[in-house]
């Protein structure tokens, strides 16, 4: 895992997004059962309550609960459907981002369940596939997983080459910074630290601009860059210690429940 699945799923929508009417995002993880998928949508469209009043009632017998399973899943697709022809209507897509899915057969048979598809190619999904799907080993560029009703094209996500790394790093450091020539030995440190993950890349970058804008207690932007000179990757660490200790602890949390490739 980390390889940038996340981040290259965002990046395709902020692209694409003149031709997206509306997105709806799911962090899967370790779902299996439809249920439990159900239960992750109705909470995104709002469409929960019906749920919680089942759950909240101790008394429900199995027949209740069913019902109320039953209820939800139909409100859910009827909600899926609106969305759908609503983004046909303007010729744009309305995407369903599916995030780190173990199994991706399964995934795709319980969306055609909640939403079967009606050749007008106004729903797409978009799927983030999970290290643990049980294959072993990531299918390669444009190979097919084939289910009843629909094809998914499957493209491997590789880390990026040293190259894209340090343009990506250069897009999002500051760039009188990233001109400093005293900058080189330390932009090659965390190219080298990073091991291509577009995420641990963004995270560093974000820390320099904050040296750059304010010294931060001891650490200024000149000293790490006097110590990458010497220990590029003791460097690393000061100044993401620096700009750590300046966040509150919320926007810390934040930062690396996405970056967790740093923990």
């Amino acid at each position: 895992g980390g390889v940038g699945k996340t981040w290259t799923a965002r990046e395709i929508i902020s692209r694409e997004k003149d031709s997206i009417h509306e997105t709806l995002w799911l962090y899967v993880n370790n779902i299996y059962d439809s249920e439990s998928l159900e239960e992750k949508i109705a909470r995104q469209l709002s469409l929960f309550s019906i749920y919680e009043e089942w759950e909240d009632d101790d008394d429900g017998d199995d027949v209740e609960e069913e019902q109320s399973l039953e209820k939800l899943k139909s409100e859910i697709s009827t909600k899926l459907e609106h969305l759908r022809s609503a983004a046909h209507k303007e010729k744009k897509l309305f995407l369903l981002v599916l995030d780190d899915v173990q199994d991706v057969q399964k995934i795709v048979q319980e969306v055609n369940n909640l939403l079967s598809p009606n050749g007008d190619n106004s729903f797409k999904v978009l799927i983030t596939r999970g290290e643990s799907d049980g294959k072993g080993t990531t299918l390669g560029m444009n190979k097919e997983i084939e289910t009843d009703d629909t094809r998914v094209r499957v493209h491997e996500i590789e880390t990026l080459s040293t190259d894209e790394s340090l343009a990506l790093l250069g897009e999002k450091i500051k760039k009188a910074v990233f001109d400093c020539p005293s900058f080189e030995k330390l932009s090659k440190a965390i190219v080298d630290m990073s091991k291509g993950i577009p995420t641990v890349l963004i995270t560093i970058a974000k820390a320099i601009n904050y040296l750059a804008d304010k010294d931060s207690g001891v650490w200024s932007l000149e000293s790490v860059l006097e110590e990458a000179a010497y220990h590029g990757e003791t460097a690393i660490n000061l100044l993401l210690g620096s700009w750590c200790d300046a966040l509150p602890i919320s926007a810390v949390s934040d930062c690396f429940w996405h970056s967790m490739q740093l923990i």
